[in-house]
């Protein structure tokens, strides 16, 4: 299996009630122990300064909130870069005048961020994230104009979780973004077909959409004039290709184990554990990532 990134779980949670797709806290903690359980915590400079020569040239800096690490965390992302690594920050805090992460940015173009932005209204990414996101909204929406600003903004993913409470509201978002002078056609845009796998994980009812209504909500996004590039994630696409370390150093991979039975369209998904960093060597568990079929 091609080894496309490596995603890295810097902290254990960025807020009280996780959102239903975190893959930071889960009920099955035997399975796979994201909270802090006595394990270790990874020296992830150790860590960053070995993979390139393991040929891997991309991480994910996420979490729960990685930016939570603290100062640590911008020597992480500025080493990564210096050895050239491509770093996306997959955080919540949308940038401010000030910030540390935009001198990062500035400082270096290897350094991106993805953000999220599940509705085009505060209660709307307030119902899919919590009302702190939806308290978050007109600062989001004023980061983004920053990032703009400091011709930036083509370094930024928009991250949309597709799902049953937002789904007729996501084709709003472009709009929105619009008319608040958002350059839409320099932004990313990532959507993602939700499946709950964290706290949430049993309730498909309330937040599953069927696959091909996912596909129709991009082909409709596709044709507005304005739009920059989409991606998507369909759960269909199980495999990948990323590998997940956690801060006590559990290698994961998600693999497909089945079809839920009353979502005959969409696969069951799990985490493989690989291994532990703290107790061999990164080399052996990227062998066994890449051994996999």
């Amino acid at each position: 299996m091609s080894l496309e990134a490596v995603d890295l779980l810097l902290t254990d949670s960025c807020k009280k009630e996780p959102c239903p797709w975190c893959i930071s806290v889960r009920k099955d903690e035997e399975e796979v122990p994201f909270k802090a359980n006595g394990q270790k915590r990874v020296n992830w400079l150790r860590l960053i300064g070995l993979f390139p020569s393991l040929g891997i040239n991309r991480v994910i800096c996420s979490g729960g909130e990685p930016r939570k690490l603290g100062p640590k965390f911008y020597e992480l992302i500025n080493t990564a870069a210096q050895n050239n690594m491509y770093v996306t920050v997959s955080t919540a805090i949308f940038p401010q005048e000030g910030d540390e992460l935009l001198t990062s940015m500035q400082q270096s173009k290897k350094i991106l961020v993805g953000l999220p932005l599940d509705g085009s209204t505060p209660e709307m990414c307030g119902l899919m994230r919590g009302e702190g996101e939806g308290n978050r909204f007109a600062s989001n929406l004023h980061g983004l104009k920053v990032l703009q600003g400091l011709d930036l903004l083509d370094r930024v993913t928009l991250r949309t979780v597709v799902a049953r409470p937002n789904f007729s509201n996501v084709l709003e978002i472009p709009a929105m973004l619009l008319n608040n002078g958002i350059e839409l056609f320099k932004l990313r845009w990532k959507l993602y077909q939700v499946n709950p796998l964290g706290v949430h994980k049993d309730e498909y009812d309330k937040w599953l959409i069927h696959t091909l209504d996912f596909m129709r909500i991009i082909s409709r996004l596709k044709d507005i004039k304005e739009m920059g590039e989409i991606t998507t994630l369909p759960v269909l696409a199980a495999d990948r290709h990323h590998l997940i370390i956690n801060s006590q150093g559990n290698a994961n991979m998600v693999e497909m184990e089945g079809w839920l039975k009353e979502w005959p369209d969409i696969p069951s998904l799990r985490y493989r554990r690989l291994g532990n960093v703290n107790n061999e060597g990164m080399e052996q568990i990227i062998q066994r990532f890449r051994g996999i079929r």
